[in-house]
Parts: structure tokens; sequence; C-alpha cells
């Protein structure tokens, strides 16, 4: 039994989109200003808040992590062509309902779509609209409809990435594989790039070593162990891992991006996965609630902000910083029941498992062609 399993995946997935929809309420430079909504920070001050948020970027890393683990085990295990534009359609297709979904809302209540994509003449707005769609907007130069959705380039370029990383592992070692992500800002002077795809390669590739290595595995017989040999040294481990995401916190929100973005995006991280993976996703009930959650943050990250933007004065209505967070949570998940629901009624993950059924088959047919050949 693995010890670090796809339910787990669900409950880091959980914790991550939590953390997101606090950094877009609360962070520093946020649209909506503490004193506009009369937000209450109890019992923190609102300095406190703030980093709390401004920490919450962590949730980029959590994801680029958990894809470089996910696709890293799901190519080593599939080793075939399609599987790039099989999961390239997967990851999409969800992307795909919601971008629906937010142009038919601002073509019924506005006319953001026209301002928006057309304001520089109907050729280049549909080479904007076509490549929002298919979530290289960020990765193009574009700005992209809802503000968050940068990070679908990311998640393209990551899918992309993945088999000539996986080849690179398997010539060089995942560790050498890990040190060059790390040197490229480096090297070819680079520095920070901010939300660009290689500010986190180097945590996507911690995330590749987590999976070549087994580190979650080894982790877990090593914590077994403990535990078997002294309770209360096992407390010790649970005490000295709290204190390490606290000291992880600090770090943050003292060091600036600029010169110590690996130590903010890479080692903080890695740091407070850890602590997910062995602490809370051993939490039975804590664990089923942030499970929950994960399976519903990919709709969650797509469209809370369109949320947070257009009913923010329900949203931060009830006040403190908690509430207002619940509120955004539960609009947010409500919406993404109702997409899934709309999902299950439309067929539509029927529709895609032909469409990637069909890329699969090809390339057996392709492969059986150069078999005979």
């Amino acid at each position: 039994m693995k010890y670090f399993s796809s339910k787990d995946t669900l409950t880091v997935k959980g914790a991550a989109i939590i953390m997101m929809l606090i950094h877009h309420c609360f962070r520093t430079g946020a649209a909506l200003s503490f004193d506009k909504h009369n937000i209450i920070c109890a019992p923190f001050t609102r300095s406190q808040v703030t980093n709390i948020a401004d920490f919450g970027k962590m949730c980029v890393p959590l994801f680029a992590f958990l894809s470089g683990y996910g696709l890293y085990l799901s190519l080593r295990s599939s080793g075939k062509r399609s599987w790039c534009p099989v999961h390239l359609i997967k990851t999409l297709s969800g992307f795909w309902c919601i971008v629906i979904v937010q142009w038919v809302y601002y073509l019924v209540t506005s006319d953001q779509i026209s301002r928006f994509y057309f304001k520089e003449g109907k050729l280049r707005g549909c080479l904007k609209m076509t490549a929002e769609f298919f979530g290289l907007s960020d990765l193009l130069g574009f700005k992209t409809l809802d503000g968050g959705w940068w990070y679908m380039g990311t998640a393209v370029f990551f899918i992309a990435a993945a088999p000539l990383l996986f080849y690179a592992v398997k010539k060089a070692g995942a560790f050498s594989v890990l040190m060059i992500s790390c040197l490229i800002p480096y090297v070819f002077k680079l520095g920070f790039l901010g939300n660009h795809p290689l500010s986190f390669l180097p945590v996507f590739c911690v995330g590749i070593c987590f999976a070549e290595y087994s580190v979650f595995d080894r982790i877990g017989a090593a914590l077994e162990a403990l535990k078997k040999r002294s309770v209360l040294l096992f407390i010790v481990y649970l005490l000295a891992a709290a204190a390490a995401v606290l000291a992880s916190y600090k770090l943050y929100t003292l060091l600036d991006f600029k010169n110590y973005f690996l130590i903010k995006y890479m080692i903080v991280p890695t740091v407070v996965i850890v602590f997910l993976a062995t602490v809370i996703c051993r939490i039975p009930y804590l664990k089923t609630a942030l499970g929950f959650l994960g399976k519903h943050s990919y709709n969650i990250y797509l469209i809370h902000l369109l949320i947070r933007s257009r009913f923010n004065d329900i949203i931060y209505a009830p006040k403190h910083w908690l509430l207002i967070t619940a509120a955004l949570l539960t609009a947010s998940l409500a919406v993404s029941l109702a997409v899934e629901g709309i999902k299950h009624l439309t067929r539509y993950g029927s529709l895609i498992g032909k469409l990637t059924a069909a890329v699969q088959k090809t390339d057996n047919y392709n492969s059986e062609k150069e078999v005979s050949l």
C-alpha cells in the first residue's frame, strides 16, 4: 500500500485551494481593501492576516509539486506516445466547461467579451479567444479573461515537458534534472520570472524526485517504525513537523522573491507538503473533508475569482476574514457541483472519453504499423 495515495493528493489539493481563496481575498495589494468592507481580523492583526494571505501563494507550488509527482508516475506506467495529447485533453476538458460558462455569463450580462477580446479587431480577437480556450494565453503573452487562468499555461507547459523530463531522468537521474532546473534562472540570468512556468519548474522536479525515489513511502516506513519504537518519539516528530512549517512560514514572509525565489517556491513548499502528507492526511475526518474539496479544487480555482469580483459585496458581507473565506468557498463549491451536474446530464465525460479513446486508438494503429514494417 502506497503511503501517499491518490486520496492523499486530493487532501493536499483541498488544503491548497483554501490557501488560494485566502490569498486572493486578503493578499497584499488585493483589489478589495480591508477598510472598504470593514474586515474583522480577530484574533490576528491586519498585517498578520495579510501575511497569511501572502503565504497562501504557496498553493501554486503545491499544485506544481503534485503535477510533477502525478504526471511522472502516470508517464512511467504508460509509456505510450499518445500520453501527452490524452493528458492535455483531460486537463483542458475541465477548463473548457468553465470557460464556456464564463463566456455565456458575460454575453448575457455585459459587453465584457467584445471589450476584452475584440478591442484590437476581429482577427486578433478570435486568436485571443482560441488561445484562451486551449490554455495558451499566458504562454503567448495575452491577458486572460479571468486573472487566475494564467496557470493554465503552466499546466500545459508541464504536460508538454513531462515526456522530455522523463527521458532526462532516465538518462541522468531525477536529482540531476532537479539541479539543472534550479540552475536555469542563474545560468541564463533570468532571475525571478513571476508567474512563469520556469519559476515553478524546480518544485515540479521535486515532485518528480519524490515519485522516482519513492520518498513518501520511505518517510511513511520510517514514521511507522518510529511509532512502533516509541509513541513519545512520534509525538516529538509531529511537534517538530509543525514547528518546521511555522518556521517556513516566517521565512517565507521575511524573504523577497527576487533573491530567494528558490526558497519560497521550492524549499518551503516541500516542507509544507511533507507536513500535509505525514500529518494532515493522517487525520481521518479532516482528510475526508479536505479530500472532498480536493475533488472540486480544479473547478473552484477556475471560477472563484469571477464570483469574488462580481458578487464581492455578498462575499465580503460576513465581515470576519474566516467567514468571508467560507462564503467564497461555499459559493464556488456550489457552482462546481452545478457544473458537475450539467456534465453528468449532458454526458460530457463520455464525450471526452471517446475523444481520448480515439487518440489512443490512433497511437495503437501507428504502433502496429511500425511493427509490420
